[in-house]
């Protein structure tokens, strides 16, 4: 029988900023959301609380925030710089591994956003194609598409799901049979 091991959260406003500091640090520019998708995934910060620690943050000069679209991008400061290296060792060790982690996933993720559509249209006779576009980068046409029938909803949000959970695999399997 094992020894279940207390999970550890960030509640203090200041260790949360320390901690988006930290990310910052780690990974550059981050949006509001990744930073939230960061949080969420190592389970290392309440929503609201991080939500608050977060606007607190904007006239601190601890980060600097822009607008893009509807999405606010943050980046670390030198304030910010000089607070993570004075205060990291307020953020257990555990979090800091975590959210490097969840990091480095929510950072593919929005990489695969960017050149990657995958979505479900309905046909006439009530069956389902899933079309999955890989995006020409630089312009022009798309790379590739791929149109894979569905008789349900269903079956078609199945496989856009399984695809989603590791596009690049499916991706190197497809070109893989084109190659060799």
């Amino acid at each position: 029988m094992g020894v279940d091991v207390p999970r550890i959260m960030l509640d203090d406003v200041f260790d949360i900023r320390i901690f988006i500091c930290y990310l910052l640090d780690s990974f550059g520019t981050l949006s509001g959301k990744q930073i939230n998708d960061i949080a969420v995934l190592s389970d290392s910060v309440n929503y609201f609380d991080l939500v608050d620690a977060l606007s607190g943050m904007e006239g601190k000069d601890l980060v600097s925030v822009t607008q893009e679209g509807n999405e606010k991008i943050y980046g670390l400061l030198p304030h910010g710089e000089l607070a993570l290296n004075e205060f990291l060792s307020r953020i257990p060790r555990s979090i800091q591994e975590k959210s490097y982690d969840a990091g480095k996933k929510v950072i593919e993720q929005t990489r695969l956003e960017k050149s990657i559509r995958c979505f479900i249209t309905k046909n006439e006779n009530n069956t389902y194609t899933l079309t999955v576009r890989f995006l020409n980068e630089i312009g022009g046409p798309d790379m590739m598409k791929i149109e894979v029938f569905a008789p349900t909803r269903e079956q078609a949000e199945k496989m856009q799901k399984r695809f989603l959970e590791n596009p690049s695999e499916i991706v190197a399997n497809t070109m893989n049979l084109f190659i060799k």
